[in-house]
């Protein structure tokens, strides 16, 4: 398990200026609303601007070596257009970052980020598609990605590393 949201408060918080340009990221919080698993999920609260993504992050250390995917329970009200993930790998601090993907209205979606596919991008990559991940003994920070449909909310749960995508 690598959250389940189930504490008194949340560490997960938002990547604002200066540090992310293209945020529209407005807090984090915990919420009864949509738990999938126990009795708390994360509420994940943005704005609908000229900013494409609300970026939220786990600063946590982390070993995701052993498993080969993550997976996180979403219900999308109908805010979202789609969901990715990033993590910030090695001592160099260098983000990986996937695709977005399409999320069901008005349901719970189990997401999986496949960690073994070469399918990620970051600087290294001029930005596109093509990287594979490296340095998953090491992550420093895991992030969710938000591409909002409309201003408001999102709520997940059940974050965890599975040893399959």
């Amino acid at each position: 398990m690598v959250d389940d949201f189930e504490g008194v408060q949340t560490v997960w918080t938002v990547c604002v200026d200066p540090e992310s340009t293209d945020s529209s990221a407005l807090n984090a919080a915990l919420t009864a609303d949509h738990a999938s698993q126990g009795k708390k999920a994360l509420q994940l609260n943005f704005d609908k601007n000229d900013r494409p993504k609300a970026v939220f992050y786990l600063p946590k250390m982390m070993d995701l070596s052993t498993g080969g995917a993550v997976r996180f329970d979403l219900f999308n009200p109908g805010t979202a257009d789609g969901v990715g993930f990033a993590l910030t790998t090695g001592p160099d601090s260098i983000w990986c970052e996937s695709d977005s993907f399409p999320v069901a209205e008005g349901k719970t979606t189990t997401l999986t980020f496949d960690l073994t596919a070469v399918n990620f991008k970051a600087a290294a990559t001029n930005w596109e598609f093509r990287l594979p991940l490296a340095n998953l003994d090491y992550v420093a920070r895991l992030s969710i990605i938000v591409n909002p449909k409309t201003a408001g909310a999102v709520q997940g749960d059940n974050l965890y590393l599975a040893v399959s995508a």
